[in-house]
């Protein structure tokens, strides 16, 4: 916005002219456009037709937006005889993406995601839901493992085989072995890891017991540092994650809200924890159909 302030004897050109769109999506985009103050001003123009005229449905919550698509979709299917393939849908930004899968895979809508990860899959979700499995089970080495360097604490693989070794002699859990580092032969910084590790992990699972789903999930997004280290980092990647994150919460807040015990022993931490383990399982599609 200020280079032409910083630089007075520049030319600016303006690339104006659009070749892909129609008359009346560029009308459309530039009335949106022209509530914005702070911008260069121009007017995009094309040489293109008309086009098709816009549709518009102001939804009444994301759910609503993604069952609105669902329809579209499944109404193309039946009345002009449209193939999944000849749909795409295009959002902001990728934590956008969760709600639109899951009405798909409720669907049973086949889908295919372009140029990125599906939502469940992203890296950042899979660490936190480990982290949540681990805290709900401590006998879950396969999370353990997954995020005990996750932000980085400076333990090697070196220093998680020999965890293994201790944990096998001992019969314990990961955790439990991590619990007693002081009494393996790991050494240095990892050993003492290692044990403030385990003491995290502990003292978020002494909350359980009267906490929500999201309560604890925000608790591990804080105590284990895995947000801040994101926050630290404040990359376009890192800022995608912690948005990715939110999302996340979202779906605890959601389910918190409408969870409801089947009897006086069922744990809403466990069936969370069992729902979303289970989740890459039930987003086994079938095959698109040929055309």
């Amino acid at each position: 916005m200020n280079f032409k302030k910083d630089y007075p004897k520049a030319q600016v050109i303006l690339l104006e002219q659009n070749y892909r769109s129609t008359k009346t999506i560029l009308e459309a985009a530039n009335a949106v456009i022209a509530n914005n103050t702070e911008r260069q001003a121009k007017t995009l123009w094309t040489e293109n037709k008309p086009g098709d005229k816009l549709t518009y449905y102001r939804a009444q919550s994301e759910t609503d937006e993604a069952y609105f698509v669902i329809k579209q979709i499944e109404d193309g299917i039946k009345t002009k005889k449209h193939q999944y393939g000849d749909y795409a849908i295009l959002y902001r930004t990728n934590a956008q993406s969760r709600a639109i899968e899951e009405a798909f895979v409720k669907a049973n809508i086949p889908y295919k995601m372009v140029g990125g990860h599906k939502f469940y899959d992203r890296k950042e979700i899979r660490d936190i839901l480990a982290y949540f499995r681990l805290v709900v089970n401590p006998a879950d080495d396969m999370s353990f493992n997954r995020i005990v360097n996750e932000p980085k604490r400076g333990i090697g693989q070196g220093s998680i085989d020999k965890l293994a070794d201790f944990a096998a002699a001992n019969d314990w859990s990961y955790l439990e072995a991590a619990r007693n580092a002081e009494l393996s032969n790991i050494s240095g910084k990892a050993r003492g890891s290692l044990s403030d590790f385990a003491v995290i992990i502990d003292n978020i699972a002494a909350k359980r017991a009267d906490s929500s789903v999201t309560a604890i999930m925000e608790a591990i997004l804080d105590d284990t540092g895995y947000l801040n280290a994101l926050k630290v980092a404040h990359t376009l990647e890192a800022d995608a994650r912690i948005e990715n994150l939110e999302e996340l919460l979202s779906v605890t807040k959601n389910f918190d809200s409408r969870y409801e015990p089947e009897n006086e022993d069922s744990d809403i931490l466990s069936t969370f924890s069992l729902i979303w383990h289970c989740y890459p399982t039930r987003t086994t599609l079938k095959k698109r159909p040929k055309k």
